[in-house]
């Protein structure tokens, strides 16, 4: 168990590792001062209130929510400054925590493989491919003012929870999933097809999975 966990500790560091060299060789969107088209709204549900971002993006608040804490306490100078400032401030919150999702999805996608038996080397072959990707690694240190990475962790925590086995985990995990990105629910449908081909209760699965749904709504 230990030796698991040391491999998927470095293999979290190998993750991490390769956002930040990707990042030395990239650019940084210039649009909005760096916050980017859909950034505006993001960059105004964290400083001010989640009602300010449009409807679709208020519809995932998860992430934000805890960028919003970053920002507020750590990267957010209290002083009296200018709107160039706070934008850089929010760019800065977004960037650094974008690190953070990307650890923590690292571990996440590591202890799905766990449940499979995946040798480290496979997983160290998966774990490089998956943070050398643009859609995973390039597209967020070039427009870092987006809540997707926080999302893919979110989404894939429900993932080892349906694989891992567990009503309570399951419940709550979805409910976090859809709250993070509305694409989750298709995971809610991977978990109920599951349980179909596993011949689970019908009154089971719709325990399982309604929460989500609703919170969704």
């Amino acid at each position: 168990m230990f030796r698991r966990i040391a491999v998927n500790l470095g293999l979290m560091c190998v993750a991490v590792m390769l956002v930040w060299s990707i990042s030395l060789r990239s650019g940084r969107i210039e649009k909005e001062e760096g916050l980017g088209y859909d950034g505006v709204g993001y960059a105004a549900m964290v400083v001010r209130s989640f009602g300010d971002g449009n409807p679709n993006q208020q519809l995932r608040p998860l992430v934000l929510a805890f960028d919003q804490l970053a920002y507020d306490f750590v990267f957010h100078d209290q002083g009296d400054q200018g709107a160039e400032l706070k934008t850089r401030d929010v760019v800065r919150t977004f960037e650094a925590m974008n690190f953070v999702w990307s650890a923590l999805l690292a571990l996440v996608l590591c202890a799905i493989l766990d449940q499979y038996s995946v040798s480290a080397v496979h997983k160290l072959i998966f774990i490089a491919n998956v943070f050398a990707t643009v859609a995973v690694a390039k597209m967020f240190v070039f427009y870092p003012v987006l809540i997707d990475v926080g999302a893919y962790f979110w989404i894939s925590l429900a993932v080892y929870a349906i694989v891992r086995g567990g009503r309570l985990l399951i419940v709550v995990t979805m409910v976090l999933a859809v709250l993070a990105r509305e694409l989750a629910l298709m995971v809610a449908l991977a978990g109920m097809h599951r349980d179909w081909r596993r011949r689970v209760p019908l009154m089971t699965t719709a325990l399982t999975y309604l929460p989500a749904i609703v919170g969704f709504f």
